[in-house]
């Protein structure tokens, strides 16, 4: 299946921490999209290479896969900044460290 690893950033006790998580590829009309379900009912969309969130609180998956085509101009817009670029370094840099702390 396309599981792949994720750290999603969350906030525990006013910390930010990323906790890691099993998730799928969304087969939509970007590539390096992942999604998981929360609590079984409520689809989520994030960027894999920055871990930014695109749409969250999807019923359905096809409504997932509808809204995040919907924003494939402004991603990729986005994506097209240098900004974009420092983010991904961000992330990896995040990954890298929480790795080297669990070691």
């Amino acid at each position: 299946m396309n599981t792949v690893e994720f750290y999603e950033r969350v906030r525990i006790n006013g910390k930010e921490v990323l906790q890691k998580r099993d998730v799928k590829i969304l087969k939509c009309e970007l590539k390096d999209i992942v999604y998981f379900r929360h609590n079984s009912h409520r689809f989520s969309a994030y960027d894999q290479k920055t871990g930014l969130l695109i749409y969250d609180n999807a019923k359905r998956l096809s409504e997932l896969i509808d809204k995040v085509n919907g924003l494939k101009d402004r991603i990729l817009e986005i994506r097209n900044t240098i900004n974009y670029l420092h983010l991904v370094l961000k992330h990896n840099q995040d990954i890298k460290r929480v790795v080297e702390n669990n070691e």
